[in-house]
């Protein structure tokens, strides 16, 4: 049985202070305790199976945006004194929070908690100016061109967007078939901006379930942006440069050990170790709230999720209203 925080190797007199390894509440019932104190009003998901190596029950995800609640029994270490417990994780549709939270096994007593999801808390920086003007390429965008706001520039009010090509060439081992591939064989599977690390597209009604992405047959995503306009008059390039941003990260970061044992984002593998189907999910312009960024790392096997809202200049409206640029 596994134990959520602690060592239990340094709890004296372990089995006597253990006590019955039976809890009188059961999974179902710790899982609609969580969500009532939550403030949840929804109907128990259904039991979709049980992991006795994990002692884990799982629950069916269609109210969590697909993201299966779970309740797995564990030992609950604080000090000397050691509780049975329910560690029971659920997912917040709209990606405010994804809850993993300990509750006594006997008594339903909440013991502690913790959010897998973390939130940038940022600031707009109005100190750097306004987005610095792009000037025309000297030629038409090629195959693979993709234009975003390369490394080191922090944001458009940094410095201009910039044209990259085939930016997974300078990765052959952490994308050995490029950012649009899934199966492992030369020849992109798709032409939105989604391939084996990423899925990048818009969530502007904070539902969680992919939105519009670019498409392009011969993976060109050059797309004009003016911050003067609307977001919406520009999503196809913030979602492109959401799309870059994350696989140069993955590419980056996996040089320095960030890989497939190691728990990263990827739906495929390629028979490295690790658990599999579990590629990024990054969310441009989402609608459920403003200034901030959130980010959410689940174990390795689980799609990660990250959400980029919109940006006002008084920080004033809870979701987009009235727009100004930064």
């Amino acid at each position: 049985m596994a134990t959520s925080c602690g060592d239990p190797s340094k709890v004296k007199d372990l089995s006597v202070k253990a006590g019955p390894a039976q809890p009188a509440i059961a999974a179902a019932e710790a899982l609609r305790m969580v969500l009532d104190r939550d403030g949840h009003r929804v109907v128990l998901p259904a039991n979709i199976g049980y992991e006795p190596s994990a002692n884990t029950w799982r629950f069916d995800g269609a109210s969590f945006a697909g993201e299966e609640p779970f309740a797995e029994l564990v030992w609950l270490a604080a000090g000397e004194s050691l509780s049975l417990a329910w560690n029971v994780n659920y997912y917040q549709v709209g990606g405010a929070h994804w809850w993993n939270v300990r509750i006594d096994a006997r008594s339903g007593k909440e013991l502690d908690r913790n959010d897998w999801m973390v939130s940038a808390c940022g600031h707009a920086d109005h100190a750097a100016g306004n987005p610095a003007p792009e000037l025309p390429d000297a030629a038409p965008a090629a195959p693979n061109d993709y234009r975003a706001v390369l490394l080191p520039v922090e944001s458009p009010n940094h410095g201009a967007r910039a044209i990259i090509n085939a930016p997974w060439s300078l990765a052959p081992v952490a994308s050995p078939y490029g950012w649009h591939d899934t199966n492992g064989v030369a020849g992109a599977e798709f032409t939105i901006t989604r391939g084996n690390n990423v899925f990048a597209c818009e969530d502007a009604n904070a539902d969680d379930v992919p939105g519009y992405s670019p498409n392009s047959a011969t993976l060109d995503f050059d797309y004009p942006m003016n911050v003067a306009n609307a977001p919406v008059t520009y999503r196809d390039a913030a979602i492109t440069n959401l799309f870059v941003q994350f696989n140069v990260m993955h590419d980056v970061f996996y040089r320095y050990g960030f890989d497939e044992a190691a728990g990263n984002f990827q739906s495929n593998n390629y028979g490295r170790g690790g658990a599999e189907g579990d590629f990024l999910f990054a969310d441009a312009q989402d609608g459920l709230t403003m200034n901030n960024g959130s980010f959410g790392t689940p174990p390795d096997g689980t799609n990660g999720r990250a959400q980029l809202y919109l940006w006002n200049a008084h920080h004033a409206a809870p979701r987009w209203l009235t727009w100004t640029a930064d």
